[in-house]
């Protein structure tokens, strides 16, 4: 068996209170945000659990320590299975802690934002954030069971689901011409019990290409790389502006369109055609932007390399390429855009 076969034999698609139902008798402890605690009450506290503040500012090792020595309290073992049960943020949270509690213990995700059913908790990148940037300390964990409820997805509002599909276009743009027009057109459709089963095979496709990325290359060392498109300042604006993840992301893959152009990689009509979808789709205004902030930021990124910053640039659908660029180049060629 491949390690793809492998990995893709860990993902469910199961109603969540069947899928729990199968760890109710067994050593677990469960991570979750308050809200979801709010919202799942009875199914949540069944286990042992833990509730953080939904937000990125409970993404901290300062948290990450209190939870693990709430660990220790309740005498776990390294045997014990560490359950996810909540957005991107719980899911990198709880793949950290499984991580390095008593040097690593099993993992269970049940993710309950789109962005974490096709992103967070797929591929094994987990992280926290420091005082003032985003990541900066993390480990590659994967999974022992990754379970898809395309259900839960009826309880978000509908700017939540927009969030989540700036991951799938990102998806579309690395891989697949057809994947991204069927992306675009979603990214205009809201959520509902009439097309539930389309989102569900949305998800399971922008898996797959993620997988196809991460397939050979755990440790982003090569072709995993490619899926930092538009995080490279995606994650400087997240954290500067306080901006949701998908966002942020959506923005930055359209200024990594207007560098790609601008540098000669992509040609003029198929910019022309895909700065129109985004720019329909982006939230962020950028007359708040501060260029110094940004650049600091970008010194700060984890994917930096010597002098210049690493971005993924497009030459074409499914044709990435990695850059080194220096900040002067980043900024000059992208001010006039803003």
């Amino acid at each position: 068996m491949t390690w793809l076969e492998d990995y893709q034999q860990r993902i469910s698609y199961q109603n969540t209170k069947d899928f729990l139902q199968d760890y109710k008798d067994s050593n677990t402890f469960l991570i979750t945000d308050k809200n979801l605690l709010n919202f799942y009450h009875k199914e949540i506290t069944k286990f042992n659990y833990y509730s953080i503040l939904p937000g990125e500012e409970s993404k901290t090792l300062e948290q990450i320590n209190i939870i693990l020595e709430r660990l220790l309290q309740l005498k776990y073992s390294r045997d014990v299975t560490i359950i996810a049960f909540g957005g991107g943020i719980v899911c990198d949270m709880a793949g950290f802690i499984s991580a390095i509690f008593k040097r690593g213990c099993k993992l269970a995700l049940i993710p309950t934002s789109l962005i974490a059913m096709v992103d967070a908790s797929i591929g094994g990148k987990n992280g926290v954030n420091s005082q003032d940037y985003k990541n900066q300390f993390g480990t590659i964990k994967q999974a022992d069971k990754i379970n898809i409820d395309s259900t839960l997805l009826a309880s978000l509002p509908q700017d939540e689901v927009a969030n989540g599909m700036a991951e799938v276009i990102k998806h579309g743009l690395l891989a697949s011409e057809s994947y991204y027009k069927k992306a675009i057109s979603f990214s205009k459709t809201e959520l509902s019990d009439n097309n539930k089963y389309a989102f569900e095979d949305l998800i399971k496709e922008s898996i797959a290409i993620k997988l196809s990325f991460v397939a050979g290359d755990e440790d982003d060392k090569g072709q995993r790389r490619y899926l930092n498109f538009g995080h490279t300042l995606g994650h400087a604006i997240e954290k500067i502006y306080q901006i949701p993840h998908g966002r942020a992301v959506l923005w930055g893959m359209l200024k990594a369109c207007q560098l790609s152009y601008k540098l000669g990689f992509l040609p003029k009509d198929l910019f022309v055609k895909i700065e129109s979808d985004l720019l329909k789709l982006n939230t962020f205004d950028t007359s708040i932007i501060n260029w110094e902030k940004i650049s600091q930021a970008l010194l700060s990124d984890k994917k930096r390399e010597g002098q210049g910053i690493t971005f993924i640039l497009l030459q074409d659908f499914a044709k990435p390429v990695i850059v080194n660029l220096d900040l002067d180049t980043i900024k000059n060629l992208l001010r006039e855009n803003d």
